[in-house]
């Protein structure tokens, strides 16, 4: 439905950047943690709050790799950019393809 379509590409990015490189990560950079620590966490605890959709198969830990991957990407660019916006737009982007990709393939 539109409103699913709505909440994975627009609203579901705002919030877990807003929560993970808006919070997480800037109060992590604030307590002087090493920068590449502090995105390793934020990603972590990305992957574990993303981990109840994942099952126990060869899929699922690709999964769980590409979701760090991407929270390590997403920290990155907010450490470099100094701006939510960048991850904000990098994960709608890749919520968009992934969305596009299900219903192509």
């Amino acid at each position: 439905t539109l409103l699913r379509i709505l909440g994975i590409v627009i609203l579901a990015p705002i919030a877990e950047e807003l929560m993970f490189r808006g919070f997480l990560l800037s109060r992590l950079l604030n307590k002087k943690i090493n920068p590449h620590l502090a995105i390793a966490i934020q990603a972590i605890l990305f992957v574990l709050l993303h981990s109840f959709a994942y099952r126990n198969d060869l899929s699922a830990k690709i999964s769980i790799v590409q979701s760090f991957i991407d929270a390590s990407l997403y920290g990155y660019a907010r450490y470099h950019t100094k701006s939510i916006l960048t991850p904000i737009t990098m994960h709608m982007t890749g919520n968009s393809i992934a969305l596009l990709e299900k219903f192509i393939g």
